[in-house]
């Protein structure tokens, strides 16, 4: 079920194939085959992020039985998980660890419109035990782990950045992998979800649109701009809420080959 994407700098001939195509379940990609300042590159199939997997179709619980993931970490609030839930239909156990970060780009998008860069930068400084959390979890994990929100694009995306900085991925792999998300998001689910918005009343602008679906590249770069100026690095932000040098160690040591 992975499609192989064309060749880029985060997907070279022979390595991971990151791109992971399941009917009714979108925006999955394994987070292995990143490059390292150091010169590996993250682990494959140890971490995936995606949008809130629902009902699954047989094809897409097959992918889950057979994939290792033993833990999901939720991100959404009680209330999307209500009205969204995660039925896998897997026969082995999955535990769901649940994190809730914010209240959702588009429950925020319908009370203000905030920008993504204040989003993000409000995440960083508002949620900091929430991605302490995330990340102690996964360095304590020895199976695959799933991270994901309502879209897999702006929690998941700050949680996944912040992880991937911590591990020595380069800000360039980092932002391409953030980005992905507005090609994955096109299409079926942003017509849904656009539909929804204009159901509740709203008005469906360019910035609505651009909250909703879309990850542009100088968002995250805000992101960890502020993230660098304000804490040092994703590292010394980790250690400053709660993680231990050999937690982060750990952190380092299961995401990386």
């Amino acid at each position: 079920m992975t499609e192989h994407p064309a060749t880029t700098p985060l997907n070279p001939p022979g390595d991971v194939d990151r791109g992971i195509r399941l009917p009714g379940l979108v925006n999955l990609r394994d987070i292995g085959g990143l490059p390292l300042a150091n010169g590996g590159q993250t682990r494959p199939q140890r971490l995936y992020r995606s949008a809130a997997p629902g009902a699954l179709d047989p094809a897409a619980t097959q992918w889950f039985e057979t994939s290792g993931i033993d833990t999901i970490v939720d991100l959404r609030t009680t209330y999307e998980r209500t009205n969204l839930p995660t039925t896998l239909g897997v026969r082995r156990p999955i535990q769901t660890i649940h994190l809730p970060l914010l209240e959702g780009s588009l429950q925020a998008s319908l009370s203000g419109l905030p920008t993504l860069p204040d989003l993000y930068r409000g995440m960083l400084d508002d949620d900091a035990a929430v991605f302490a959390a995330v990340a102690r979890d996964i360095a304590e994990d020895r199976g695959a782990v799933l991270v994901h929100c309502t879209a897999g694009k702006d929690r998941t995306g700050v949680t996944v950045a912040l992880l991937l900085l911590a591990v020595g991925v380069p800000q360039d792999a980092v932002v391409a992998d953030y980005a992905e998300t507005t090609a994955n998001l096109a299409g079926r689910w942003l017509q849904g979800t656009l539909a929804k918005v204009e159901a509740a009343g709203a008005v469906v602008t360019d910035a609505l649109r651009t909250l909703i679906a879309e990850a542009p590249p100088e968002a995250l770069e805000a992101a960890i701009d502020h993230l660098d100026t304000r804490y040092g690095s994703a590292v010394e932000y980790l250690l400053r809420n709660g993680l231990s040098d050999a937690e982060v160690a750990a952190l380092q040591s299961s995401l990386s080959v």
